[in-house]
């Protein structure tokens, strides 16, 4: 091999490594580059490829979810009605009241504790929730009742099945009676919890008095206004003789 294809053999090799440098640069500076950016794209689409599965999911559902949620809110709505916007004094003489119309009962105290909250329902929650009936925080609160009487026991029965038959939201938490010697009655007290909800936009239902005789000789109205007239007449007619 002579001196001249020597040389050209050797420019060939430089110009096989050169051009073999220069697809690797290519490689590294285009190709591979083209090649991450695919993967990136590719991982994306399959991110955003199962969310669109995700979505597509939601859609289809989203007429039973709507039924789901009027569902709730239905139930919500029947959960709050049960509790009353407020319990008054009013409220809870009530039972008294009643108690003393069919019952041997004598009432020594009646016990009527503060408005305790027990629950809050924060205004976000409520919002968040987006129940357009409901635009203030949610506060369950209770009311906490002792009444003091001297009774029989089956009286005391027929009063403890009137609280519990009671339209108004309360529960008997004790019960506490003894005998006593002297005329053979029960004394003691029960302690009665009152429940109410504030935020529900309700308003307070007064307590209707009207079927009650009010009176100063009848606190309790336990005689209708023909039985205090008759008495009256009896007393004026004793007082002539």
């Amino acid at each position: 091999m002579n001196k001249k294809d020597n040389f050209q053999k050797k420019i060939m090799t430089y110009v096989a490594l050169l051009g073999l440098a220069i697809i690797i640069a290519v490689y590294f500076l285009i190709f591979q580059k083209n090649m991450e950016k695919a993967e990136k794209i590719e991982n994306s689409n399959r991110s955003l490829s199962a969310r669109v599965t995700q979505l597509k999911t939601y859609y289809d559902k989203q007429n039973e979810n709507k039924k789901d949620i009027a569902v709730m809110e239905e139930q919500i709505d029947a959960m709050l009605s049960k509790y009353p916007a407020d319990v008054r004094e009013e409220n809870i003489l009530m039972v008294a009241i009643d108690s003393l119309e069919d019952n041997e009962v004598d009432y020594k105290n009646i016990t009527i504790g503060g408005r305790e909250a027990l629950k809050a329902i924060p205004l976000e929650t409520v919002q968040n929730a987006g129940m357009e009936a409901y635009q203030n925080p949610i506060i369950f609160a209770q009311r906490k009742v002792g009444l003091v009487n001297s009774t029989n026991y089956f009286d005391l029965k027929d009063i403890i099945a009137l609280i519990n038959s009671s339209t108004d939201k309360c529960t008997i938490n004790n019960i506490v009676y003894s005998k006593n010697e002297n005329d053979n009655c029960l004394d003691g007290t029960i302690e009665v919890t009152y429940y109410f909800a504030l935020g529900t936009g309700r308003e307070y239902e007064e307590v209707d008095f009207k079927k009650y005789t009010a009176g100063l000789n009848d606190l309790f109205n336990l005689k209708t206004e023909e039985e205090l007239a008759a008495e009256a007449a009896s007393e004026e007619s004793n007082d002539e003789e």
